[in-house]
């Protein structure tokens, strides 16, 4: 089975989701917000749409019209793992090259939800906690940063993959199907 139209097809969808996403990245950057805090969850529509329309288009123009579920979640994983890879190739050059400054801003992040989480939490287990981050805080690189991010993006987009893969599945009908020749 030739195989360069899904990887040509994940290439083209998984570089349109990493950028689109690192565009998002910086809008929430240049309103202030962190762009890798709980604010980047409203970019999570980026990575549907592409996803859908690249695993569409798979379908249509690489598969003629037919797609087995597992031939969906496959272009759909690959399109996740190179949209991820490369938003956070993108996400670690800007933090160590332009601002270094988004690992504190995590920092604070985290400092905050804790405060809001203090009372619910109770005094020993927020002090346990805290305690803990404190001893800790200092390994928060942006290269961790970005790692983490990553391995969010992957874990929500095979969670994505799964559903589009099932909403496009369209088997041949049994007619239809190629019948084999006799060589002699």
């Amino acid at each position: 089975m030739n195989n360069q139209p899904l990887l040509k097809t994940a290439l083209k969808y998984g570089a349109i989701a990493g950028l689109g996403n690192f565009v998002f990245f910086l809008l929430l950057y240049f309103m202030g917000k962190n762009p890798l805090g709980n604010w980047s969850w409203a970019g999570i529509w980026i990575t549907i749409l592409v996803l859908v329309l690249g695993t569409k288009y798979h379908r249509n123009n690489d598969l003629g019209g037919y797609m087995s579920y597992g031939r969906g979640l496959g272009i759909g994983i690959l399109i996740i793992g190179l949209s991820a890879l490369l938003f956070a190739l993108l996400a670690y050059c800007f933090g160590t090259i332009i601002d270094s400054s988004i690992p504190q801003m995590m920092i604070n992040d985290f400092m905050e939800g804790m405060e809001k989480a203090r009372k619910f939490l109770g005094e020993d287990k927020y002090q346990t906690i805290m305690d803990t981050f404190e001893k800790n805080k200092d390994q928060f690189t942006m290269g961790k940063v970005a790692l983490g991010d990553f391995e969010t993006k992957i874990i929500g987009g095979i969670i994505e993959c799964l559903i589009i893969a099932g909403i496009f599945t369209r088997k041949r009908p049994m007619f239809e199907q190629p019948t084999p020749t006799i060589n002699s």
